[in-house]
């Protein structure tokens, strides 16, 4: 009966341990695109970025269900300026370049919302596509900046 036990309860440390290892990596994964996606954009090198995107885009804009558009990579440089030039939520005074600057890391919250293949930190969705992660959504984006679009 104690071998039994003994077993029972090494087996369930075993199965603890890869459980708890495979969210590390996903994290690791994660943080690895981030610091080149996040380089990147400081750098404005808008060329490299659209290389994080699954085209096209898909962009929320304003309030309601159906308030959103998309992006296609052509007309991706002229989204994405007008997008870091726009007042970042929460951080009066800053504009969305500035945080993403200041995000070289990410930090506790950020890392509750990376899973197997989906992460959400701040606005953006992304997504593994084809075993690479993508950005694939951006939330709260206020109508009037991308009036006429």
């Amino acid at each position: 009966m104690k071998k039994c036990l003994l077993v029972i309860g090494f087996c369930l440390f075993v199965m603890n341990s890869f459980s708890q290892s495979a969210p590390d990596t996903d994290t690791k994964d994660f943080e690895q695109f981030w610091s080149k996606w996040q380089t990147a954009i400081v750098k404005k090198d808008f060329n490299t970025v659209s290389q994080y995107i699954d085209f096209p885009l898909v962009v929320k804009k304003g309030e309601g269900t159906n308030s959103v558009m998309t992006v296609a990579r052509k007309d991706f440089t002229i989204f994405f300026k007008q997008f870091l030039d726009q007042p970042a939520p929460g951080t009066p005074g800053e504009n969305r370049f500035a945080t993403l600057k200041g995000k070289k890391l990410l930090d506790e919250e950020d890392r509750m919302w990376i899973e197997k293949e989906l992460a959400t930190v701040g606005d953006f969705e992304f997504q593994k596509v084809d075993g690479k992660w993508k950005l694939i959504y951006i939330y709260d984006i206020p109508t009037e900046t991308f009036a006429g679009k």
